[in-house]
């Protein structure tokens, strides 16, 4: 409640602030390569990525470098990964749910999604962004067999160097209820979650000043690799390791 008060006695300079990030901000394209394709040898693992911005790999030159093309690799030693990409700049998660609902069906088995910042910056209530994040969940189980599903937090937004004050102050105190909304979803759901942590390090953000760069969507792509890693061992009684270097 604190944070509407604030936020209506802030409107105009945040009205202001937000119209002049928009067009000053950087724009960054979807970086070039495939975004659906198999990899790798040994159990099929059918695996779709869905979302925004950030999960589409917005800050690197080419998807071998983003989230995605880092998954695969950590992925492809040890199963043979049928991957996809449903991710698209500027979506919130009532377009990442029209967009899959009109998608035509087709089996998966493991989901990671990207989605919150687009839900901040357009004014999303948490309430909507809650209903929409669990029937979302719904969506992925019951249309596309999804058996994980592994939702991201919402990064620190109140660190985003794009950001100038206090817009930055208040999209970082929104995107914070927000993602306590989204851990909500996990545990209710029994679904896996991905804390994002930022120690205000900006050699590790895109140019722009608002997207991860190459290192932090290696480190978020082997943050979900241990996910499924523990999932698909508790399926098969198996192990296997995976290396991600220096985390």
């Amino acid at each position: 409640m604190w944070q509407l008060l604030v936020g209506v006695l802030l409107a105009p300079i945040l009205i202001v602030q937000g119209l002049s990030t928009r067009w000053t901000t950087e724009r960054l394209p979807e970086p070039e390569g495939n975004r659906r394709g198999r990899s790798g040898s040994g159990p099929l693992l059918r695996v779709l990525i869905v979302g925004d911005s950030a999960a589409a790999g917005v800050g690197c030159e080419h998807q071998q470098q983003a989230l995605l093309g880092h998954l695969v690799r950590l992925l492809s030693p040890h199963f043979t990964v049928e991957y996809q990409l449903a991710a698209f700049t500027g979506d919130t998660s009532k377009d990442c749910l029209e967009k899959l609902n009109a998608r035509p069906v087709f089996e998966c088995d493991v989901v990671l999604t990207s989605l919150g910042v687009n839900d901040v910056t357009s004014g999303c209530s948490a309430g909507k962004f809650e209903q929409r994040q669990d029937q979302l969940a719904s969506l992925l189980q019951n249309k596309f067999g999804a058996t994980q599903i592994i939702l991201s937090g919402l990064p620190p937004m109140g660190y985003f160097p794009a950001l100038p004050q206090p817009l930055r102050w208040f999209l970082g105190s929104r995107a914070t209820v927000l993602d306590f909304r989204l851990r909500k979803i996990a545990t209710e759901r029994n679904l896996d979650y991905i804390e994002f942590e930022f120690d205000g390090d900006t050699s590790v953000v895109a140019s722009d000043g608002y997207h991860p760069g190459p290192k932090v969507y290696e480190h978020w792509a082997g943050l979900a690799v241990e996910l499924i890693q523990t999932h698909q061992n508790n399926k098969s009684n198996a192990s296997f390791d995976y290396s991600l270097g220096d985390k």
